[in-house]
């Protein structure tokens, strides 16, 4: 592999399009009572990205198998595939690559005020008995400090894979599968060297917003050293005051952070007490120990990770809402990873990755040329101007409009401040049963509620921020059955909306949509309520989305749509990237179900895992559509290519802005096997364009749409 091909990178400019509150007007960070503050006394709530899979790989963020699973079999696979000498050009670039300027700059573009990069011990000093001191660890630190300083971001450092391993498993790189850090008094003696040349080099630095002394130690399966993780804790804390007393110290829990039973009384007058929340319901009765824990004892409470959702980003959406709701900052898990739609930047897969991918399954390495020309694809493509930003995700942290609001996420401040309900008593039977709004589960087992058995009078408040002012469309999905019912859209107790009429869908559980246009709203943080003027109805949803479009606002062109995954043509669109729109906007299925029980389970398109499990297709039956919103920076013309398969005749076509001249249809003969059909070319302007593919005859996979010269 050529080193000059593996660093040569593409720079980008991107205008600011959100202000955060930094250290440059903030100063040192420090906990005060229950509240984080910064040197003015002003509270400051945390709201970061988790760099991961930078300073330590991780195999899920690769699609690795075991062989493959953390940095230590990760750094064996790439040598087994170009060598030792070209697997230590890899990582050097590798670091260069997956985190730089552009990425920070960006970072705080979106709007996000401080960073968390998982460290790993290994990059600061040998492993051996008498370590040496490395420098390249502490150095790209300096560079990223520099770089949150020239942005105004907060730094959390993450001691992510400590001396020994506090884990025992593969995110704290173990070479034994065991929290050694525990057992062997050698890697405490390593660990608190660490942090003391941390804190020596970063005491005057107001940049660091705390020390992350441990990431989730000791899982359950080893509880039985739990015991001695506080007294880590403060032996590490010990040290680091001899040389640093003006930084906070950050507490993980046992088993993966969320086990508090471990702590006493603090022991230091600035510390933070952190969890981390995966894959359950984002409701007060997950989190109510630690809101006990902060009574009791009147410290901050800060969330340090979060992500890597299982039902799409309405749990994203109502996550943050919670940590907001309760005073908590947080902290997304993580900034981009390989071929996803669960991460703000998704790093798009090089072709014949399966075959570096083999290796990590104890498979042969492919032949030396091809695998450097794999590798050297992956190093291009980890660059953020190469990736496939995925707004939806950042949309949903911050509750930004445009967006598709469910029902159950209503804020969590209870009766008379986020709803009004007639009777205190009512409860949910599964999620969210402190609240007194009554939800059911949809129907068809895919996960979700609707809010149901409303009472006249009653009403559900959202937090949302408008991207910018203007007026706005909102489109409801409701059921019900008999006569008309009416609901309003209020802010700050006017009725900005009107009556909104909901007719008889039939019955309680056929969904149907009511619109109204035109209700305005100004750009900034704003309160809405939905009001419910008489019984009923059922409501799953709705969306807010600029009248005449969807708004991207302040959005460079070559950046993609807020509400598409397509930036600049020429290029290529994924098919599960179609809008956020809802049914009839951004997709039609002919069933509410996500059949393929994937991601985006609250769309009812079809996404499913393709065969190679390189990626997600959509399954289209005849008369079922996608929508793409697109933009070209010229006007040209493109040729189209699909790629699908289908095991009986099936025709896709493909319409641009509704303007059925301009169709073009590819038939999909019954092979069973992807194949790609190229039935002609496009014509568009410069600017943006809805692009919609339609099954016309049978049924069809869908894996991707391309057009180029």
């Amino acid at each position: 592999m050529k080193k000059t091909a593996m660093l040569v990178g593409l720079g980008i400019s991107l205008a600011a399009s959100h202000a955060s509150a930094g250290p440059q007007t903030g100063g040192f960070v420090r906990a005060q009572g229950s509240k984080i503050v910064d040197q003015k006394g002003a509270e400051l709530r945390l709201r970061g990205l988790g760099l991961g899979n930078w300073f330590v790989p991780e195999g899920y963020m690769w699609k690795f198998g075991p062989q493959g699973d953390r940095p230590r079999k990760i750094e064996a696979v790439i040598e087994k595939v170009v060598g030792k000498r070209e697997a230590a050009v890899f990582w050097k670039v590798f670091r260069d690559n997956y985190v730089n300027e552009n990425d920070i700059r960006r970072i705080a573009q979106l709007g996000f005020n401080s960073v968390r990069p998982a460290l790993k011990a290994r990059d600061f000093m040998t492993e051996d008995n008498n370590p040496r001191i490395l420098e390249e660890g502490m150095q790209r630190l300096d560079q990223l400090v520099a770089w949150c300083r020239k942005y105004d971001l907060y730094v959390i450092l993450d001691l992510h894979a400590a001396p020994g391993g506090q884990t025992g498993k593969n995110i704290d790189d173990a070479a034994f599968d065991h929290p050694e850090l525990f057992k062997n008094a050698k890697y405490q003696e390593q660990c608190e060297a660490l942090w003391v040349r941390l804190a020596t080099h970063f005491k005057d630095e107001p940049v660091i917003a705390g020390y992350d002394l441990l990431n989730e130690p000791i899982p359950e399966e080893f509880r039985g050293v739990k015991r001695g993780l506080e007294p880590l804790y403060k032996r590490l804390a010990k040290a680091i005051r001899k040389v640093d007393s003006r930084h906070m110290i950050l507490l993980e829990g046992a088993n993966w952070s969320n086990d508090w039973s471990v702590f006493g009384a603090p022991f230091d007058p600035n510390l933070c007490y952190q969890f981390h929340k995966y894959w359950n319901d984002p409701d007060r009765e997950t989190v109510q120990p630690y809101l006990d824990f902060q009574k009791r004892y009147n410290v901050p409470v800060w969330c340090g990770e979060f992500g890597e959702p299982k039902v799409g980003t309405h749990w994203i959406w109502a996550t943050s809402q919670l940590f907001e709701d309760m005073g908590w900052g947080w902290s997304f898990w993580p900034w981009k990873k390989m071929d996803t739609n669960s991460a703000p930047y998704s790093i798009r897969m090089p072709q014949g990755w399966e075959k570096i991918q083999a290796v990590s399954n104890g498979l042969a390495a492919p032949p030396a040329t091809e695998g450097r020309a794999i590798l050297a694809e992956f190093l291009h493509n980890i660059r953020l101007e190469n990736c496939r930003e995925v707004p939806e995700v950042t949309q949903a942290l911050f509750h930004r409009v445009p967006f598709r609001i469910e029902a159950e996420d209503f804020g969590h401040g209870g009766q008379d401040r986020a709803y009004h309900a007639l009777d205190p008593k009512t409860r949910a039977d599964r999620y969210r049963r402190s609240d007194s709004i009554a939800l059911r589960p949809l129907s068809g087992g895919k996960g979700g509620y609707n809010v149901g058995w409303v009472e006249k009078g009653e009403w559900l408040q959202y937090e949302l921020e408008c991207e910018v002012s203007g007026l706005y469309d909102f489109s409801f999905r409701v059921a019900s059955e008999g006569g008309t019912r009416n609901i309003h859209v209020e802010e700050g107790g006017k009725d900005i909306s009107g009556p909104i009429a909901v007719r008889s869908s039939g019955s309680w559980t056929h969904w149907t949509f009511v619109e109204k246009k035109g209700i305005a709203l100004k750009k900034g943080k704003t309160s809405l309520r939905v009001v419910f003027d008489s019984g009923g109805p059922n409501l799953d949803y709705f969306v807010a989305s600029l009248s005449g479009g969807v708004a991207v606002p302040e959005r460079p062109e070559n950046l993609q749509m807020r509400h598409g995954a397509v930036g600049k043509l020429p290029g290529k669109v994924e098919a599960e990237d179609f809008g956020v729109m809802g049914e009839g906007r951004s997709y039609h299925d002919v069933d509410a179900a996500n059949q393929g029980g994937t991601i985006r389970l609250a769309d009812g398109a079809d996404l499913q895992l393709m065969d190679e499990g390189s990626g997600l297709g959509v399954d289209l039956k005849n008369g079922e559509w996608l929508a793409y919103e697109i933009n070209s920076l010229r006007s040209e013309r493109l040729r189209l290519t699909l790629r699908a398969r289908s095991d009986g005749p099936s025709s896709l076509r493909v319409t641009l802005d509704n303007d059925e001249k301009t169709a073009l249809s590819a038939d999909f003969p019954a092979l069973g096997a992807w194949s790609e059909k190229s039935p002609g070319s496009l014509a568009l302007s410069a600017g943006k364009h809805l692009l919609k593919v339609a099954a016309s005859k049978g049924a069809v996979s869908l894996d991707w749409i391309e057009l180029a010269p």
